[in-house]
């Protein structure tokens, strides 16, 4: 599909499936494309993890002191698009409050793949998924920013501790295009 009809399909998902009501009702133009510290009760899943990844990142994350990568989340249905090890992480190593960088996944900027040869993925899917117990296997969605740099953060673990004194969402950054 064309990027217009493509981002149309998936609003159309998200009002279906999720209501009107359902659909975060914050404007987008305070999320995307900024990092935001966001409680991880607001987070959806669309993939499985495996575990010994998620050991490791936790020790890596535990021994930096930091979090390098941001966690790429759609900014109207809260789905975690990329960065489910390190979300599992975080939440293994007791972290309510995460740090994420907010898209909007009906634009055409994002576009998502599959690792996998034996799966065909969508974006209707991966929020399918995201809202049901069905999820993929791990590694199975491949996303991409087209014409957009995440630059890498280094929050300090002492800064997503702090995450208590947040509202649900905290946005501190506005990324360059």
């Amino acid at each position: 599909m064309v990027g217009g009809q493509h981002g149309m399909s998936v609003l159309k998902f998200l009002l279906e499936h999720l209501g009107r009501l359902k659909i975060h009702s914050i404007d987008l133009k305070y999320l995307v494309l900024k990092n935001c510290i966001v409680h991880c009760k607001l987070l959806k899943e669309h993939e499985e993890t495996f575990k010994e990844k998620t050991e490791f990142l936790a020790r890596i994350i535990e021994n930096d002191g930091f979090l390098k990568d941001l966690i790429l989340v759609d900014a109207r249905a809260f789905t975690i698009l990329d960065g489910h090890h390190r979300f599992k992480a975080l939440r293994k190593l007791g972290y309510e409050y995460i740090l994420v960088f907010f898209v909007d996944y009906a634009s055409p900027y994002v576009t998502v793949s599959t690792w996998r040869k034996d799966y065909h993925v969508t974006k209707e899917e991966v929020l399918k998924r995201a809202l049901t117990s069905k999820k993929y296997p791990p590694r199975t969605s491949k996303h991409r920013l087209v014409g957009v740099t995440i630059y890498p953060s280094f929050i300090s673990l002492r800064e997503l501790e702090k995450g208590s004194r947040y509202s649900t969402i905290e946005c501190y950054d506005e990324i360059l295009l």
